[in-house]
């Protein structure tokens, strides 16, 4: 008799024939293709997958690329307007640190033709180069030879500070001292003084106004106390540093 009919999925025409010779390497060339033909779909998706993940997360490093940028700018311009608001602030007393100077010059000037009329003037000189050499070697020990540089054979005694620090962005900067004693220092009157370097030529008068009005200041403090007059350069240097520089 014939042979039966092969049943759905059974024999060389069912589908699970055909799957089964597609997976069976042994049936030769057509086994071959196929199977490359199923590896070639499967590492295709695999690339898609692979590709829109690495689009997703260029994508999420650029979002938080431009995030960190957003905060950066903003802190920059919190900084900047700062900036801007302490050297308004500092510009702003100009004329305040020009009286200032000159009414502690007027003053200390009375104080010192008053001391002199009555007699008073000579110990208060003696004294003066007692406490100008103590405060050289005060200055020279604690500014070092990079921040300290006396000129040995100035008399009275002159010497250059420079002053290290930074502007209001961080970036490096100097401002150079030049400071002469006077006789009449530390008791009455100021050193004189001179800005070498590290200060913008319209900025100069502001800085210098403010350094001697520091003197006159703390003078009259002085005074008010009983108390001896005392040197006031190391305060200079800390006002170039703390207060100038971060505003230029």
């Amino acid at each position: 008799p014939p042979p039966a009919a092969a049943s759905a999925g059974e024999g060389f025409g069912g589908p699970a024939a055909v799957a089964q010779t597609w997976r069976d390497a042994s049936l030769g060339v057509l086994g071959e293709e196929v199977a490359r033909v199923e590896a070639g779909r499967k590492s295709a998706g695999e690339m898609e997958r692979l590709t829109e993940a690495a689009h997703e997360r260029k994508a999420a490093a650029k979002s938080r690329a431009a995030e960190a940028a957003a905060k950066k700018a903003e802190a920059e311009a919190k900084a900047a307007e700062a900036v801007e608001a302490k050297r308004r602030e500092l510009h702003g007393q100009r004329e305040q640190a020009a009286e200032a100077a000159a009414s502690g010059a007027r003053a200390a000037q009375a104080r010192l033709d008053a001391d002199r009329a009555a007699g008073l003037a000579g110990a208060a000189l003696e004294e003066n180069e007692a406490a100008q050499e103590e405060e050289l070697m005060v200055l020279e020990a604690v500014l070092g030879e990079e921040g300290f540089e006396r000129e040995e054979e100035a008399a009275p005694p002159a010497f250059r500070l420079t002053v290290a620090g930074e502007r209001a962005r961080g970036e490096p900067t100097a401002v150079q001292l030049r400071v002469t004693f006077v006789v009449e220092y530390p008791s009455h009157l100021p050193p004189r003084l001179e800005i070498v370097d590290g200060v913008a030529a319209e900025d100069a008068p502001l800085v210098r106004d403010s350094l001697l009005a520091l003197f006159y200041a703390q003078r009259e403090e002085s005074a008010a106390a009983g108390e001896p007059a005392e040197g006031v350069v190391h305060r200079w240097t800390e006002w170039v540093k703390e207060e100038w520089m971060p505003s230029s």
